[in-house]
This record gives C-alpha cells, structure tokens and sequence, in this order.
C-alpha cells in the first residue's frame, strides 16, 4: 500500500520518462533539448534517469518545445504549479496541493500560498492534512501552528511538528507544558541549554519529581548540583536521587547536609558517588561526634591508610 507522501509527491522517473518520450518523439538529443532550454545536457540526463526535477521556471519552455502540457509532464493535475506559473493569488488550492509541488517552488512562493491558505484563526485546520507542510513553513506560519496545537490539546501533531519549529518558540511552548505539568519531555531535546536548565527549576518548584528526574540527561551539571542541594534543604533529597548525573565536587556539599541531618546513615545510596576526601572527612567528624560505630556503613569507602589514621587518633583521644 502507497504511504502518504508517495500520493503527494512527484515521482522523479515518472516525470523523467515524459520528458524522454517527448523529446525522443520530436527527434530530439539530449544535446538538442539542453541547447535549446539554454542549459547544460547533463542537467536532461539527469531529469530523465529520475535523479532530478526540472526547475519550475524551465515546465512551460519544456511543455511548449514537447508539445505536451505542464500536468502531462508531471503526471497529474499540479494545481499549485499552474498558480505558480501563472502568478495566480487567488487560485484554491489544498494543503496536498501545496506539499507536493513544494519541492519545486521557490520557497518564498510556497510561503505565500500557505499564507494564503490559512485562515487567521486556525479554525477547523486538519492537520493530518496540512503535516505535508510542516517542512515548508517558516517563521510566524510555524509558530501559529505550534501554539494553536498546544492550546487545543494536540499534542500527537505538536510532537510531529517540532522538526520544523522555532526554537525559541518550542522553548516558550516547552516551559508553558512543564509549568502546567503536561509531557514536556519530547520538546527538551529542541529547547537551547538555558531553557532546558528553566524547565527543570520550575519542575522541581513544582515538585515535579519524575518529570526533573526524566529531564536530568539534558540539564547542566552544576544546574542539578545546585538544584539538589537546594532540595535536600528542603528535606526532599530522597525525592531527587540524581547523583549519577553530578560530578563529585557537585556532590559534596549535598553528601554534608544529608550527613548534618541523619548522620552516616543517610549517605548508604550516594556514597558510591562521593570522593574519598569527602567520605574521609565525614567519617572523622562522626568519629569525634558519635564514636568509632558510626563509620562502619563507611567503611569499605574508606582508604586503608586513612582509616588507620583515624583509628589511631580515636584511641588516643580515649
């Protein structure tokens, strides 16, 4: 079964074998047909093995030197290539109309025809049917079409149309969805680093637990660093356990304000992530303030030297 795309657009060989047949009943060359469009034989060569399309510019000298139509060219009724050529404003065309002669427009006549085709106010737009578009629009026409999909809700064809988007407007999208809760997360991926950094703070304002945990690969370091020290803070930090994302120096103040509230047992799930001088430090302030018991959950972090220093101090202070 033909997909979408293979109704809408021009199949290259089929328009290439027109032209091979005209030319080859006029009794034309390559050379003869290239000669007489003012361009080179290898262009012809190449719109008759399919590789190439003609230049719109070049269908009505091709149709009148053939003698046959533009639409006989390229195999069917090409409404918005007939606008084109005519200069045709007002001309009614479809958004199939406009995706499958697109690839042969210039692009600013393809924005004018979309310009055109679309109302105002976006009202009863089938967007299945204009998503042939999407690679084609520019500028405010794409920004509309983003924002009236996040209003109604259409979140299937908003995903679709982020490709084509503007990034500061997939930004401006992106942290209304977080703000609000909804999945924000396939937008992340188009958001700028300062973006991506904002839907992460305003998700952990919210907390938003899992969309921060979901959108952590994307945020800077020192971002979540500093976002999760602010959560354990708070008493959350269970909430956020983010630690493979962080560097170690990012770690250690965190590692010390969990330890200032519940001790050395609070460190068992990031302890795998601290420094050595950081466990060590840790582990010597336990010692003077709840005895040598207190590090056993730290032992096997600690190095064999260092461990032996504090035992040693230990029992000279006894």
């Amino acid at each position: 079964m033909a997909n979408k795309e293979d109704k809408i657009m021009f199949e290259m060989r089929e328009v290439g074998k027109k032209i091979t047949e005209g030319r080859r009943a006029k009794g034309m060359t390559q050379m003869a047909l290239a000669d007489a469009l003012g361009i080179s034989y290898q262009a012809v060569s190449s719109w008759e093995n399919g590789r190439t399309m003609p230049d719109i510019s070049k269908l009505p000298e091709i149709s009148e030197i053939l003698g046959i139509s533009v639409d006989e060219i390229l195999g069917k009724e090409a409404p918005a290539v007939q606008a084109a050529l005519t200069n045709d404003t007002e001309a009614v065309l479809t958004p199939e109309d406009i995706a499958e002669a697109a690839p042969i427009l210039p692009d600013e006549r393809v924005e004018e025809m979309i310009e055109t085709q679309m109302e105002p106010e976006l009202q009863d737009v089938d967007f299945s049917a204009i998503q042939p578009l999407l690679p084609f629009l520019k500028g405010k026409n794409c920004d509309r079409i983003l924002w009236y999909l996040y209003e109604r809700g259409d979140f299937e064809h908003l995903y679709a149309a982020l490709p084509f988007a503007d990034r500061d407007t997939i930004g401006e999208v992106f942290l209304r969805m977080v703000a609000a809760g909804q999945d924000a997360k396939p937008l992340i991926v188009y958001a700028s680093n300062a973006v991506r950094n904002e839907g992460f703070h305003i998700a952990i304002q919210n907390e938003n637990w899992e969309m921060a945990k979901s959108f952590a690969a994307f945020v800077d370091h020192a971002v979540i660093g500093k976002e999760m020290l602010d959560v354990e803070k708070s008493g959350n930090g269970d909430k956020l356990p983010l630690y493979p994302f962080l560097q170690r120096s990012d770690m250690d103040p965190i590692a010390w304000e969990r330890y200032r509230r519940e001790g050395v047992d609070g460190l068992a799930k990031m302890r795998v992530f601290l420094s050595r001088d950081t466990i060590v430090e840790i582990a010597k302030d336990s010692v003077v303030r709840h005895g040598l018991s207190s590090i056993v959950p730290l032992r096997a972090f600690i190095p064999t030297d260092a461990l032996t220093q504090i035992l040693s101090s230990a029992l000279e202070q006894n």
